[in-house]
């Protein structure tokens, strides 16, 4: 009756909520989506925030891996389409993940 419709669209709605936590896990760099939020020179050197989503590229097994390499490059060339800067070859890249979860 009524109860075993809603026991199976909690079940439903369980498993499509679980569905759609592992798609943004899944997801890969885009790098269209890496800007620079701010930049600040100090002694010479720049420090640069930038913006983007998920750092990883999923290999060819379906692991994750960390974007360092895409990272990297895409920084140094939005670096020097936003703000005109050109960022040297080597430079250290720190990443900070935030997650934004709204009850």
């Amino acid at each position: 009756g009524n109860k075993t419709y809603h026991s199976n669209m909690r079940e439903f709605v369980l498993a499509l909520s679980v569905l759609l936590c592992a798609a943004v896990v899944i997801a890969s760099f885009d790098a269209d989506r890496m800007h620079v939020v701010d930049t600040r020179l100090v002694d010479g050197r720049w420090n640069v925030l930038f913006r983007g989503n998920e750092p990883t590229i999923v290999n060819p097994d379906g692991s994750l891996s960390f974007a360092y390499d895409l990272i990297k490059s895409r920084g140094a060339a939005v670096m020097q389409q936003e703000k005109g800067i050109v960022l040297p070859e080597e430079y250290f890249l720190i990443d900070v993940w935030s997650v934004w979860v709204e009850a």
